[in-house]
């Protein structure tokens, strides 16, 4: 019955929305009401708990983070032979609590588990990639592409290595990726904002201010502050890149 539960969560983990996130967390909770223990649903369940943090989903950023962070290292706890799991847990506790120790921890033995999971492989190019190790943000990114280049959850691998061209000067690759990432995920403002910076970087100030107004139009709500909540290591290029959305006019 708990399996079920998460498998009946799975398709709302898919939809970028406050309704979906709400379900699928009420789902994994009864889950996790059978069966305390289900680490994949801890997981799972600590990653509702992050996008509610970071698109403040629920009001009290506070309890989602201290939540989030509870359910993530319980299942690294519950987890340690679950790939699923731990690259869920890690990646939380990464971006989340900006543990990129544990986060790091974590991926390496969920790919050392399970080499051919793009899930796995994806979160941990985004881990790799708050921790400042662009290079194997990147390698993990690209295959995580290669084994399932149809996955609804395309735009996370997508996401990191648009940081990670960003972050190191590789501005055209950077707004392709971002674009694409765009294309699989229209309503999340985080791969808006790396193209709009990419377009900053690389002097295109009126295709940039027409970018962040699309971004503005998917996300009227969207602040720069809230993107002070992702952990990246790598505060200089970080401060670059908040510095350049607000050359393209985005609102503090």
């Amino acid at each position: 019955d708990a399996y079920d539960l998460y498998l009946r969560a799975l398709p709302h983990l898919y939809t970028p929305t406050a309704q979906g996130n709400r379900e699928a967390l009420r789902l994994l909770e009864r889950a996790l009401a059978l069966d305390p223990g289900y680490a994949v649903a801890l997981g799972l369940k600590a990653w509702c708990h992050l996008r509610a943090h970071l698109h403040a989903w629920a009001g009290d950023d506070d309890a989602e983070r201290t939540s989030g962070e509870h359910a993530a290292r319980r299942a690294l706890a519950s987890g340690r032979d679950d790939p699923t799991a731990l690259a869920m847990g890690g990646f939380v506790l990464s971006l989340l609590a900006h543990d990129h120790e544990a986060g790091l921890a974590a991926l390496d033995r969920a790919v050392a588990l399970n080499p051919n999971s793009a899930l796995t492989l994806s979160s941990s190019a985004a881990v790799r990639c708050f921790a400042g190790d662009y290079g194997a943000a990147l390698e993990h990114g690209r295959r995580a592409l290669r084994l399932s280049p149809f996955d609804p959850l395309i735009f996370r691998p997508l996401i990191a290595m648009a940081f990670a061209d960003l972050f190191t000067g590789r501005f055209e690759a950077a707004a392709e990726h971002a674009a694409r990432a765009i294309q699989a995920n229209p309503g999340f403002d985080v791969p808006h904002t790396i193209l709009v910076a990419s377009l900053v970087e690389l002097g295109r100030p009126e295709a940039a201010r027409e970018a962040a107004g699309r971004l503005m139009a998917a996300c009227p709500s969207f602040r720069i502050a809230r993107r002070r909540r992702a952990g990246f290591r790598d505060a200089a290029r970080f401060e670059a890149y908040l510095a350049a959305l607000r050359r393209a006019g985005l609102p503090d």
